[in-house]
């Protein structure tokens, strides 16, 4: 069993599935260590940024992978990704959330006193849709940084081990 921290699920938007997805990160083998709604804060130019990762997944010997998670009947369509209900997400959809909180904890990392470990440490990002199935995915029209690769879906909920192997198999430039 993986070691979550925290030991339970965080507060989460009802209908968001994040209370499934964390169950099923917890059957990861126990060299899994499971961050949940892990958040970064920074401060620049005297304003507050923060951000929030909904999973970040760490493995000794596979490396970090951030998460984002969208539940509901998302889709892209017209150049944008939406909700469910038609309403337009923010931060260039769940690929580029992913991606960009991804080198924000590599920045994090890097800038700390662990800093040199930042060129040990294989980064990935991946995106889970714990309400679309890998064969919806696959018939889905994506943009160019919505590689299906790095998805996550439905099936993975009672086993999420083959697909974050897959992941963390890819070769990192």
């Amino acid at each position: 069993m993986a070691v979550m921290i925290p030991t339970k699920s965080n507060r989460f938007a009802k209908g968001s599935l994040e209370d499934i997805m964390f169950a099923s990160l917890e059957r990861l083998p126990d060299d899994y260590y499971v961050f949940h709604s892990m958040r970064i804060t920074t401060v620049k130019s005297d304003m507050i940024m923060e951000n929030e990762i909904d999973f970040v997944v760490f493995n000794r010997f596979l490396g970090i992978m951030c998460i984002e998670c969208k539940a509901g009947n998302v889709r892209y369509e017209n150049g944008m990704w939406l909700y469910g209900n038609g309403i337009r997400m923010n931060n260039g959809g769940p690929y580029n959330q992913a991606d960009a909180n991804k080198w924000k904890l590599m920045d994090m990392i890097a800038g700390s006193h662990l800093g040199k470990l930042i060129e040990r440490i294989r980064f990935f990002h991946a995106v889970w849709f714990p309400s679309v199935t890998k064969s919806d995915l696959l018939k889905m029209p994506l943009p160019p940084e919505g590689d299906p690769e790095l998805a996550l879906c439905m099936d993975d909920l009672e086993n999420p081990l083959p697909s974050m192997e897959r992941i963390f198999g890819l070769r990192v430039n």
